[in-house]
Formats: C-alpha cells, sequence, structure tokens
C-alpha cells in the first residue's frame, strides 16, 4: 500500500489540533473544515448567521456596507435621534406644566466602563449608554426609547439578563427617581393640607408608631353587647333585644 493510500486511512481516527483553541479532535467523516474541532466550527457558522443577521436588519434600516462600518453609521444616527427625542420629551412636560419637574434633567446617568460584548450584537455599548443618558431623564419610558434607538424589547430583556453591569445602571436610575419623588413628597407634606401625603409619610418612616397594624401594648375592654330597637314590623327581631338573643330587660 502506497503512503499517500495509507496516510488516507489512517486520516479519520488521526489526533488532530484545532487552529482555534488547541484542543485535539479527530476529523471522522468530515470531508470540509478540517483545521477546526466540531465546538471551534460551530461557534464559526454561528457567528457566520449572526453577522448576515445583523447585516440584514441594519440594511432594513438604510444602511449599508460591511458590518462594522454599518454599526458605527447607524450609532451616529442614533444619537442624533436622541437627542431629537429628549428634546421633545422637555417640550412636553413643559406643555403640561411641568416645569417644576426641571430636577428631572439634571440627573447624570451611571457610567458604563469596559464590558464584555457580542461583536455581533446590534445593541452595543455606546447604544446601551445612550439608552441610559435618556432612560435616566425619561423615566418609566423603556419602549419609547427602544423605539428609537432601533432595539427590540426582545433584544433589551436579553441583554437585562446577559450583561450584569448593564442591569445594574438601569437599576440605579430608578433608585435616583425613586429619592426624586420622595424628596418631591417630602415637600408636599409639609403643606398643612396635604394630611394623606404626610401619613403616608410618617407611616413610611416610622412604621411601628404609626401603622394600623402595630403589635405594641393591647387592652381588654371587656365585653360589648349591642342593643337593637326597631319598630319596624318584620325584621323578625323583637323590641329592645340584645345581641346574642337575650333580652335587653
Amino acid at each position: 500500500m502506497r503512503k499517500k493510500e495509507r496516510e488516507a486511512l489512517e486520516a479519520p481516527t488521526k489526533v488532530r489540533y484545532c487552529a482555534g483553541c488547541g484542543a485535539e479532535y479527530k476529523l471522522g467523516d468530515r470531508k470540509i473544515h478540517k483545521d477546526s474541532c466540531d465546538r471551534c466550527h460551530k461557534e464559526r457558522i454561528s457567528a457566520q448567521t449572526k453577522r448576515k443577521h445583523v447585516h440584514l436588519r441594519l440594511q432594513e434600516k438604510g444602511f449599508n456596507g460591511s458590518v462594522p462600518e454599518q454599526i458605527s453609521e447607524y450609532e451616529a444616527e442614533v444619537q442624533l435621534r436622541a437627542d431629537e427625542l429628549l428634546s421633545a420629551y422637555v417640550a412636553t412636560m413643559q406643555q403640561f406644566g411641568s416645569q417644576g419637574n426641571s430636577t428631572l434633567l439634571t440627573l447624570t446617568p451611571p457610567e458604563l466602563g469596559p464590558v464584555d460584548h457580542d461583536p455581533n450584537n446590534e445593541f452595543t455599548p455606546f447604544l446601551k449608554q445612550i439608552f441610559l443618558n435618556l432612560y435616566v431623564k425619561m423615566p418609566r419610558q423603556v419602549l419609547l426609547i427602544l423605539e428609537h434607538l432601533g432595539i427590540s424589547e426582545k433584544r433589551f430583556k436579553l441583554d437585562m439578563k446577559k450583561y450584569d453591569e448593564f442591569s445594574k445602571a438601569v437599576a440605579a436610575c430608578d433608585r435616583k427617581h425613586l429619592e426624586l419623588l420622595e424628596i418631591v413628597s417630602f415637600h408636599n407634606a409639609l403643606n398643612p393640607k396635604a394630611t394623606s401625603e404626610r401619613i403616608f409619610l410618617m407611616k413610611a418612616g416610622d412604621p411601628a408608631r404609626y401603622r394600623e397594624s402595630y403589635k405594641g401594648d393591647t387592652f381588654n375592654m371587656g365585653q360589648v353587647n349591642i342593643q337593637v330597637n326597631s319598630n319596624i314590623r318584620g325584621l323578625g327581631i323583637p323590641k329592645n333585644t340584645v345581641a346574642g338573643g337575650k333580652s335587653g330587660k
């Protein structure tokens, strides 16, 4: 048997080293992609599929060219739309008499540091930072902001689970919103006429003292008899009868 024929027979079971991760593998029945193990081969195919999907999504938005260039162009366009959205939001607040909430517009967003990111994910760290810049000034407007960023709600929820730093940054914005509400509520409660809001804050500040379900000292008020007097016929309750069936006389 010739050397080439022998090598061809031994090739499927010969130990090889993956060009991607360096792991040992055997060729088996494969006819193509002979330089990588099965895992690296699958990851390569998956990455190619994702790049194709990103390319198609950006093409639908009117951006053409290679994927990195498209994403950079797309980010620049999104920044302009983000500025327009914030300006429209401020104008809406003023139209409905919310000029007093100008403090909201002074809130600063958390800054995302260097984070791990899938290069095939169109919700880039840059776009996440734009989201935070808008969200900290536009509470509870998640869907509206995502629409202007061109990001789906599903993509947002997936990244909230996958990227811990991003989810913590969103939660930090929510805490700032809550603190601002607490400040406004506190100043409103100082008005002597704002009884309900003042009682609410007192209960929140010292629940053991002001809540209805306080389990402090209790007093035995004894047995209470209720006497029912009725002159209406047909009720079936004799006149001057004490609740429980005993006569009131």
